[in-house]
């Protein structure tokens, strides 16, 4: 599990870690909260699936977020006109469209 180091980030955060310091002390209802939900392994887990899911698109080097929204909307207005006129990319099609695949 990756570690946090507060203090060490609080000049990237505007100060906000280490005006929060108190909820990273080990002694700290926060601090055990965390540990106890394993949110450290939780973020781990999510930024992997995201990872994962640019480079399943090939957008690894999306760059913003605001870039990244622009592909998305562009990617969905792609699939919209290709399903209007008729190829539809069903990723389960016995469960999505059953009816095309006897499964009624």
């Amino acid at each position: 599990m990756k570690v946090i180091d507060a203090f060490g980030l609080a000049a990237e955060t505007g100060g906000f870690l280490a005006s929060h310091a108190k909820y990273f002390a080990d002694n700290s209802p926060t601090y055990r909260a965390n540990e106890q939900g394993q949110v450290g392994v939780l973020k781990d887990l999510h930024d992997d699936l995201d990872a994962a899911v640019l480079a399943a698109y090939g957008w690894e080097g999306a760059g913003s977020k605001d870039e990244l929204l622009i592909r998305l909307v562009a990617l969905n207005l792609k699939r919209a006109i290709e399903e209007k006129t008729g190829p539809v990319r069903w990723l389960r099609p016995e469960f999505q469209n059953p009816a095309a695949h006897g499964s009624l």
